[in-house]
């Protein structure tokens, strides 16, 4: 029965120590050891607050209110975040259960992070509209200038918070959407056609070099939209965070089996520190700048999820003064497949 007690306990996956009511060990799990740092058979006997030496679980264990469970750092590795809740076992004995929440509480943290980061996105725009609003009267309405640049100011805000919604519905749609086969092949050469002119449209202010190199043949299959907006986001963001009169070079090629798809500039670059967190959402290199640029922070965030989607990754080049690459790569299909799709 010992043995078989304890064979269960092995295969569960939470960490679990029997101990005495003078708190001395009985018993642990090979995860014991791996999260809390005991050793057995050396530790048998001893007392487990002389070896977990936190004085919040001391005081836990002296209190004896088990109602609640304790949350602290892993004695092991600092990183890890532990729950520790304690069990009556029997008559004389008590169960200590450890789990690693490290993960859970991580999400929490990203999601009170993403609620936090809405909240401040769309109040600066409400903010804006709200006060034009409360100054104006359908009696005392402002005279011609003031009234211009105030509709312009209210439809620029509009613009972001509707821009910010779509994206956020977008990131939502492809996180919660399903793996499925790609079986639909797609023209990117095509696509890429459509994206060059509406770039030139966005380009009409900086005053880009804009270079597209593009091999005719080469298509792919996936999900149109999906990496339709991975090539627009990281097109549009070259455009948008390039200095004035800056060089852009799109890339769509053939190596070996795969297709690389690459934008690269010369504009400001970007700080090691910065480059691992792009992907995060809301995550900005400089504020400022990208609330000029009218920028909502979830674009490469979008592309990062869309090249999961397509087993892919986000590559990224940067260095300060030099310019940014950002680059990633996809399985080429045959030529014979993008023959039929120029048939049908």
């Amino acid at each position: 029965m010992i043995r078989r007690f304890r064979d269960g306990a092995e295969a569960l996956p939470d960490a679990i120590v029997v101990l005495n009511n003078d708190w001395t060990i009985i018993w642990c799990n090979k995860l014991a050891q791996q999260l809390v740092g005991l050793r057995w058979p050396q530790d048998e006997r001893q007392r487990i607050d002389n070896l977990i030496r936190n004085p919040e679980f001391q005081t836990y264990i002296q209190q004896k209110q088990f109602d609640q469970p304790l949350e602290l750092s892993s004695p092991v590795n600092e990183d890890l975040v532990l729950e520790y809740r304690m069990l009556q076992y029997g008559e004389d004995q008590h169960l200590l259960i450890v789990r690693d929440i490290t993960q859970l509480k991580l999400l929490e943290q990203v999601r009170k992070d993403f609620v936090a980061n809405v909240s401040h996105e769309l109040r600066t725009p409400l903010t804006v509209l709200q006060g034009y609003l409360e100054v104006m009267d359908a009696d005392n309405l402002p005279n011609a200038g003031i009234w211009q640049k105030a509709h312009t100011v209210m439809l620029e805000q509009t613009k972001r918070m509707d821009a910010l919604v779509q994206q956020l519905l977008t990131l939502s749609r492809i996180e919660a959407a399903a793996k499925v086969q790609f079986e639909e092949h797609i023209d990117v050469p095509a696509m890429l056609a459509m994206l060059e002119q509406e770039s030139q449209t966005l380009n009409r202010d900086k005053q880009h070099q804009i270079s597209f190199s593009v091999d005719p043949d080469l298509v792919v299959s996936g999900i149109r939209e999906e990496l339709r907006s991975a090539f627009s986001n990281l097109i549009t963001n070259a455009i948008k965070y390039t200095p004035n009169g800056g060089q852009i070079q799109v890339s769509w090629l053939r190596q070996h089996q795969k297709a690389i798809f690459s934008v690269s500039d010369n504009g400001e670059g970007i700080a090691p520190q910065h480059v691992k967190r792009l992907t995060e959402r809301f995550y900005r290199v400089d504020q400022a700048r990208a609330r000029a640029t009218g920028g909502t922070g979830l674009g490469l965030a979008i592309v990062k999820h869309v090249l999961q989607r397509h087993n892919s990754k986000l590559m990224i080049f940067s260095e300060p003064k030099k310019g940014s690459s950002f680059s990633f790569s996809l399985p080429a299909e045959s030529q014979p497949k993008r023959k039929a799709i120029q048939a049908r």
